[in-house]
Parts: structure tokens; sequence; C-alpha cells
């Protein structure tokens, strides 16, 4: 295992995966209740929204999210909330499909790299 020592990037930085910047509109589902939310940035296994209104949603509880892209599709991801900052949703997830892993894929590498 490598040492991790103070100030080495990898040690602040846990991700294995790039997050990019992705604004979109979005609609979170969790069982029959759905709301709105705004995509601040994505990755490929997670996606951080906000949302206006406080959702009474918990850590670990199942989601979907119906994403759209810049063409008009909508990418449908599955998975759970993994962490919630006042209004700020950490959503790990992933495309239900080949066809939305190669959607999202695109999308990312489309963009650059979050710092």
């Amino acid at each position: 295992m490598r040492n991790k020592q103070r100030g080495d990037s990898s040690s602040r930085e846990r991700r294995y995966f790039p997050r990019v910047r992705y604004r979109a509109n979005a609609l979170l589902i969790s069982g029959e209740s759905r709301w709105p939310v705004e995509v601040i940035d994505i990755s490929y296994n997670g996606v951080l929204a906000a949302t206006l209104q406080q959702l009474p949603l918990h850590t670990r509880d199942e989601v979907t999210l119906h994403l759209p892209t810049d063409s008009g599709e909508t990418i449908r991801l599955q998975g759970s909330l993994a962490h919630r900052n006042g209004q700020y949703l950490g959503l790990q997830c992933k495309a239900t499909n080949i066809d939305f892993r190669s959607r999202l894929r695109e999308l990312i590498e489309q963009r650059q790299p979050l710092q």
C-alpha cells in the first residue's frame, strides 16, 4: 500500500473517477416521489445535485435520476443517497444499461475534469 503523506493530492481526493462540471435540470425519483433537482457535477459513479426544498431522503435511500443530455436524450442513473449537506445531495449511482453507460461516458469525456 502506498504511504500517503500530508499534502499528497491523492490523500485529499479519494475519487477513482474524475468529476466534471455538468449543469442540468434533472428529475430525482425515490419510490413514488419525484423532485426536480439541479445537477452540479457528475462522474461515472455519482452525481452532485442541489434542490430548493428539503427532501425526505436519508443516506442509503434508493434513488433514480433522470439526467437530460445536451442532445435532448435522457440518461437513467440508479443508486442511493450517499450524503447530504444542506441543499446539496451526493448520489452514488450508475447508468442502468449499456446504452446509458455509453452516453454517460461520451458526456463526461467531452468535458474537462474539475480541479
